[in-house]
């Protein structure tokens, strides 16, 4: 919690665009992930 309160009070452009890039690579694999899961039981549930 601590980091983001850092976080939320740093105006620095540099932090902002690291947190930016990130949280997309986050969401990005967490994306790849659900399809790839998705994928798999749907294969499974249909046998």
């Amino acid at each position: 919690m601590k980091l983001f309160n850092t976080f939320l009070a740093d105006e620095s452009g540099a932090v902002t665009v690291d947190w930016v890039v990130l949280t997309a690579a986050i969401v990005g694999l967490g994306i790849a992930v659900l399809t790839s899961v998705g994928g798999g039981t749907t294969t499974l549930a249909d046998t």
